[in-house]
């Protein structure tokens, strides 16, 4: 199935991210449903990300939109911030999707 334009291609949107200073990396997820989860995780020294999204390129950009809020809150984004709610957020959308 072909990306939707929505969001930028996710090949610019990880090279965002690396030229920042970022170590990134992406996970797929396939449910028993046939629907994929794309997870994007990375960190820059203590700053910890993790964002999802329902295609490569979404996920990828929902992580440089984070990238971009941590470095303004001067803050942590993910689990590794004790933002638990975060953390059952992406657990429910999971579940939602791959199930």
């Amino acid at each position: 199935m072909p990306e939707s334009s929505a969001f930028p291609a996710a090949e610019g949107s990880r090279h965002r991210l690396h030229r920042s200073g970022r170590s990134c990396g992406e996970t797929a997820l396939a449910g028993n449903s046939g629907r994929t989860v794309w997870l994007v995780d990375g960190s820059s020294g203590e700053n910890k990300l993790g964002v999802d999204g329902t295609t490569p390129s979404e996920a990828w950009w929902r992580a440089v939109e984070v990238a971009g809020a941590v470095v303004l809150s001067g803050g942590s984004h993910g689990p590794a911030s004790g933002g638990r709610e975060v953390v059952a957020r992406r657990r429910a959308f999971l579940l939602h999707v791959c199930h």
